[in-house]
C-alpha cells in the first residue's frame, strides 16, 4: 500500500544511496560499449530489444498519486551520422526553467488521448518534428513541486539535420545532440542524489 511504502521510503533511500557509492566506486571498471553495439542500438533489431525491454518494464505509473500529468519525448536519432540523443536549450525569456538544457515536453492538454499523444505534440510543438516511432515508456517521475507526473516517451527520429529544424522561438533557445558514444563513456558520468517526496532519484549526468 502507499502508507506502507511511505514507511519503508527511508530504507529504500538508504539502500539506493548505498548502490550510487558501489556505481561510483567502480564506474571506471565500467568497459565501454564497443561503437559497433553503439551502432546496433539504433539498427532496426536493436530498436526492436529496446521496444520488448519497455513493453516488459514494470514501471512506475505516478499518475494515480498526481492526477496533473506532463510528458517528455527522449529523441533517438542520427544526427551528424552518429547514433545521439537530441536536446533542447530552453529560451532565456521563460519564467519558469529558462535556460535549462530539456527534453521537448509540457502538459498534457484535455484533448489529448493519451500520454504519448502529449510527447508527440510537444515535439512538433517545440522542435517543428511531429513523426516518430515510438519505442515505448519509461518510469514516471514527479515534477520539482511534487505535484505532476512526468511521463519520459522513448522514440526514434531516424536522421536529423539539426539545421533543418524549425524551434519555437518563444520556448527554444537552441537544439543539439550529443553522441551516444559520449553519453554512454563512464568517464563522463557524475552522479547526483535527488530525493522528491516518496521518490529517491539516482541520476547520472554527462559532464
Amino acid at each position: 500500500s502507499m502508507a506502507a511504502f511511505r514507511r519503508n521510503s527511508s530504507s529504500i533511500a538508504g539502500s539506493l544511496l548505498g548502490m550510487w557509492k558501489a556505481y561510483s566506486s567502480a564506474a571506471t571498471a565500467i568497459p565501454k560499449p564497443s561503437m559497433e553495439r553503439i551502432l546496433h542500438c539504433f539498427d532496426e533489431s536493436g530498436r526492436k530489444e529496446i521496444a520488448a525491454a519497455l513493453s516488459a518494464l514494470p514501471r512506475l505509473d505516478l499518475s494515480r498519486r498526481m492526477p496533473r500529468r506532463a510528458a517528455v519525448l527522449l529523441p533517438l536519432c542520427i544526427a551528424n551520422n552518429t547514433p545521439s540523443v537530441l536536446f533542447t536549450l530552453r529560451s532565456l525569456s521563460l519564467n519558469r526553467h529558462s535556460g535549462e538544457v530539456s527534453f521537448p515536453g509540457g502538459m498534457m492538454d484535455p484533448t489529448d488521448p493519451d500520454i504519448t499523444a502529449t510527447a508527440l505534440r510537444e515535439c512538433s510543438e517545440e522542435i517543428g518534428l511531429s513523426q516518430a516511432e515510438v519505442l515505448g515508456l519509461w518510469h514516471d517521475v514527479p515534477n520539482k513541486d511534487r505535484n505532476v507526473a512526468v511521463t519520459p516517451v522513448i522514440a526514434w527520429l531516424g536522421n536529423i539535420d539539426i539545421a533543418q529544424l524549425t524551434p519555437c522561438a518563444d520556448e527554444v533557445q537552441e537544439i543539439f545532440a550529443v553522441d551516444l558514444k559520449t553519453l554512454v563513456d563512464p568517464a563522463n558520468r557524475s552522479l547526483q542524489a535527488s530525493s522528491r517526496g516518496l521518490l529517491s532519484l539516482c541520476v547520472c549526468v554527462c559532464v
